[in-house]
């Protein structure tokens, strides 16, 4: 089964981002994008729809895997 951190890099790299370049559409930082994709913390409800946001997934998708 995929983790959050899995899926977060899985979209990521089907989106063409670098790490990086996710932060700035984000707003958040490399070094966050990092620990979400590591597992080793969980984005808070507003960092999380950032992401969404900026992948261009629904929050749903992103979080569950599945629309």
């Amino acid at each position: 089964m995929e983790t959050l951190g899995q899926r977060i890099k899985r979209i990521r790299l089907e989106k063409g981002f670098t790490q990086k370049s996710l932060a700035k559409k984000s707003g958040l930082t490399g070094g966050q994008i990092s620990y979400y994709e590591q597992d080793l913390r969980t984005p808070l409800i507003d960092n999380f729809f950032y992401l969404a946001e900026a992948l261009g997934v629904s929050m749903d998708l992103l979080y569950k895997g599945a629309e």
